[in-house]
């Protein structure tokens, strides 16, 4: 009984919310740590999002609290500063979207190359961000005038030269 079950979730699952992953936000207040997770794989660098198969989470609810658990992980800066989440991280909700937020260790040393990092990280974002804005500017531009003028809805043609005469200039 419990296998049809399963597969009917899964289904419903498919068809209700496409890809069936979780998102886990992981944030910093001095953004650029690299979080690390506890088996050593690396999930990039605040603020940084990570998909969890809802598969993986749903197999490690507790029947009690019915909250998902995922491994811990640590955030380490440029400075070699660390922080890190208990373990496991507790996901409580059916958010699709939760978030892990640690602070940099007040301190420790090296926080104005954290923060200089953080501030490059931070204008290396917005480049890539003007970047992307233009190229969708220039593929707006170049792709909307063909979609609306295509050859069905082209104003007709002039063929009487004479009687098109440009305005006069006053």
């Amino acid at each position: 009984m419990l296998p049809a079950r399963r597969s009917f979730c899964a289904l419903t699952c498919v068809l209700l919310l496409a890809g069936c992953q979780t998102t886990v936000s992981f944030t910093s207040d001095v953004p650029g740590a690299v979080v690390t997770g506890a088996s050593g794989q690396v999930y990039g660098e605040t603020p940084a999002e990570i998909n969890f198969d809802d598969d993986t989470l749903n197999a490690s609810r507790n029947p009690v609290d019915r909250c998902a658990r995922i491994p811990g992980v640590t955030y380490t800066w440029k400075s070699g500063a660390q922080a890190s989440t208990p373990t496991p991280i507790v996901l409580c909700g059916d958010s699709r979207v939760f978030q892990v937020h640690l602070d940099r260790p007040k301190q420790a040393p090296g926080v104005e190359t954290d923060l200089r990092y953080a501030l490059e990280l931070q204008q290396r974002r917005e480049a890539q961000l003007r970047h992307e804005l233009e190229m969708e500017r220039l593929y707006n531009d170049s792709m909307w005038p063909g979609m609306f003028w295509g050859p069905a809805m082209m104003p007709p043609a002039h063929h009487h030269h004479h009687h098109h005469r440009p305005p006069r200039r006053h």
